[in-house]
């Protein structure tokens, strides 16, 4: 009989902890799918970035998930090489300028980015193509791409329409 008792409480033992560890796996999915559907930040207004710091303040205010910018980001004047750190915007509402960064060798950080309504990529002395602008669909109004002594391909473009 003690044996029978025993067997029945290691299989409830069993049983319990099952159901515990199937309790903790639903809450961390769901936590993981909650962080994955996070509202996207939208950062009102215009951002201009001419320094390290400026770079940095955009990033702090983008919380770390997705966001977009609604008015124009201004990349001008910095000593920046890449944009690493942009992967998590999505769109900029008006004007994205890249102008006058000499050490600026990538946009690969920008693939996340689908339709703006300008573009201005100019003299970047270092950049050679546009990789990271692979999913720009569309530029509703203008574009210019002009002054970058070493960009040696726009196929980045090819999907716009």
């Amino acid at each position: 009989m003690k044996a029978e008792a025993r067997m029945k409480l290691r299989l409830k033992v069993l049983l319990l902890s099952g159901v515990i560890g199937a309790l903790l796996w639903a809450q961390s999915a769901a936590a993981e799918a909650e962080k994955g559907s996070a509202a996207e930040v939208v950062l009102e207004g215009n951002y201009k970035v001419s320094s390290q710091e400026d770079f940095d303040r955009l990033i702090a205010a983008s919380g770390g998930g997705r966001f977009a910018i609604g008015g124009n980001l201004i990349i001008d004047h910095s000593s920046l090489t890449t944009l690493a750190g942009l992967e998590k915007l999505t769109s900029v509402g008006n004007f994205l300028f890249i102008e006058n960064n000499p050490a600026l060798t990538s946009l690969a950080a920008l693939s996340n980015i689908k339709s703006i309504v300008g573009l201005n990529v100019r003299t970047n002395d270092s950049l050679t193509n546009l990789e990271g602008l692979n999913n720009l669909a569309r530029v509703e109004r203008f574009m210019q791409i002009e002054g970058n002594p070493v960009l040696t391909s726009v196929a980045a473009l090819s999907n716009l329409k």
